[in-house]
């Protein structure tokens, strides 16, 4: 567009006149701020929360992939100044969780370093065979093994989509925590139950799948990516 034509717009926009000499610096400034108000009213339509063929308080957070170097962070224990935040962070969680098909969900997958995960299904097409996992959220886990025992199993990861890995868990597990209004939580599990706490309680320190050094929840061994997950759902956990 010619210089020319530029002035008369900016300055008509401006109030100005349709004056193709100059464009003052008060034409820009006012054609500027007329855009943003746009912008503004136009923001203040879009929902906040939730997206085509979702509730209007559903938020569908990214899931970290492994490489991201924020899932070899270590968490930090959630604190009382950290509560008001710990209902939205849950029902993220929650909603995520559920859009892709999860087991479970770690807070660090989200890009949150705070020692909170969900767990739980009733059926999953990613575990046709295993048996529900009563939905569960549990803030500052500890885990204590119930016995030696240790069994390979196949996983899955949300961080890790299309694959999954033989790792070694514990059979038999106490975990302890809170929910997220402060009640104690001291549960005993075994089975696909203790594996899949295990599996979101390693997001806690590092990916579960990611280190071949990794000592698996206190047994040193080393997941394996053994093959192509083809169940059709593009991630799991």
């Amino acid at each position: 567009m010619p210089y020319a034509a530029i002035c008369v717009v900016v300055n008509h926009a401006a109030g100005r006149g349709d004056s193709a000499q100059m464009i003052s610096m008060a034409g820009i400034t006012v054609v500027l701020e007329a855009a943003m108000d746009k912008v503004r009213t136009l923001l203040d339509h879009v929902a906040p929360r939730g997206s085509a063929g979702e509730g209007a308080d559903t938020m569908i957070r990214n899931v970290l992939r492994m490489g991201d170097p924020r899932l070899c962070e270590r968490s930090v224990e959630v604190t009382s100044s950290a509560r008001a935040e710990l209902a939205a962070l849950l029902q993220d969680m929650r909603d995520t969780m559920r859009a892709l098909n999860g087991a479970g969900l770690a807070a660090p997958q989200i890009g949150v370093p705070l020692r909170v995960v969900i767990f739980g299904m009733e059926s999953n097409p990613r575990y046709p065979d295993e048996d529900p996992v009563p939905y569960t959220e549990l803030v500052n886990p500890v885990l204590t093994p119930l016995s030696d025992e240790i069994e390979d199993g196949w996983e899955g990861c949300l961080s890790v989509p299309g694959f999954r890995g033989v790792v070694p868990r514990w059979t038999r597990l106490r975990y302890e925590g809170f929910d997220p209004d402060g009640a104690r939580i001291v549960r005993e599990c075994t089975g696909f139950h203790a594996r899949v706490v295990q599996h979101e309680c390693d997001h806690l320190r590092r990916h579960p799948l990611s280190d071949a050094h990794h000592a698996t929840c206190g047994n040193s061994a080393s997941p394996t990516f053994c093959f192509r997950d083809m169940v059709g759902v593009d991630a799991d956990e």
